[in-house]
């Protein structure tokens, strides 16, 4: 059950989406403000035993409305499941502004590249460093996914909440240091190990599949395809292209065969990787 829940969470997110400002958990800002003020002079705050202070009451609410839930009727337990993890998520749609940072670099609008890129980055000199872009949203990508997604399968809604408040922790100490926003980032530190590796791992266990990259397209600049010619070169990829020719009357793609045409020295690449493959599987 717990996959199809997934699914269902993966579709109500591309297809209908969520409001992002629901999804920000605004009140657990207040919440953790009003714990420290009833129990920052306790020895226990200060460190480890703080934090658990800070998350214990919501996340208990959490088991004990989904166990109620599933002793009374299990269709309105698996609904809770799938409301928190919706919840969870987020807050923000990460393919949506994956989507709109390429449409900025295929259209070479750099200005509007780097304020897309600012999401994913927080300094403005980093935004402009191709190789900070990428790592960061491989972290946006485990901390707004992938980890919400991991610790609710290991542990079910208690689990999804408790990465999400983790992370929430971890920013609203990011600027401040003592033993308890140390804890909050050894929390954070802990919850990710797993979920990121995982993640690396795919990662990379698809790179081993991708041998070439698209430079030369109908809607590629100049400067694009010089990017993307440049990262096939640090990767060690082969570069490819072609018309993306659809037939006459589809006007979205290129409208003639053959153009832009692959140069020379790069159709000789190409042939020579599949000679060797083709000498592979004999």
């Amino acid at each position: 059950m717990t996959l199809i829940i997934i699914l269902i969470a993966m579709a109500v997110e591309h297809f209908i989406s969520v409001s992002d400002e629901m999804r920000r958990l605004g009140w657990f800002e207040y919440y953790q403000h009003w714990v420290e003020n009833h129990l920052a002079h306790y020895k226990i705050w200060n460190g480890a035993g703080g934090v658990i202070c800070t998350l214990l009451l919501p996340l208990l609410l959490v088991i004990i409305i989904d166990s109620t839930l599933r002793e009374l009727f299990l269709p309105l337990g698996l609904l809770f499941a799938l409301a928190v993890l919706l919840y969870t998520l987020g807050p923000k749609y990460l393919n949506a502004e994956l989507d709109d940072y390429s449409d900025a670099l295929e259209k070479g609008n750099k200005d509007e590249a780097e304020i897309l890129a600012s999401e994913f980055v927080s300094s403005e000199t980093s935004i402009k460093q191709e190789q900070i872009i990428f790592e960061n949203i491989f972290v946006q990508a485990n901390e707004r996914l992938f980890g919400v997604l991991f610790w609710f399968i290991v542990l079910g809604p208690f689990g999804a909440l408790l990465y999400r408040l983790a992370i929430l922790l971890r920013i609203q100490q990011s600027d401040i240091h003592g033993n308890y926003a140390d804890a909050a980032r050894d929390l954070c530190d802990i919850l990710n190990w797993p979920s990121a590796r995982l993640l690396a791992l795919g990662f990379a266990l698809s790179g081993d599949l991708v041998d070439a990259i698209e430079a030369y397209h109908v809607n590629h600049t100049p400067g694009l395809t010089a990017h993307y010619r440049r990262l096939a070169e640090r990767r060690g990829l082969l570069v490819t292209g072609g018309s993306d020719f659809h037939g006459a009357a589809d006007r979205d793609h290129g409208s003639m065969p053959g153009m832009p045409c692959l140069p020379e020295a790069e159709f000789g690449r190409l042939e020579a990787a599949a000679a060797r493959r083709a000498s592979l599987c004999q």
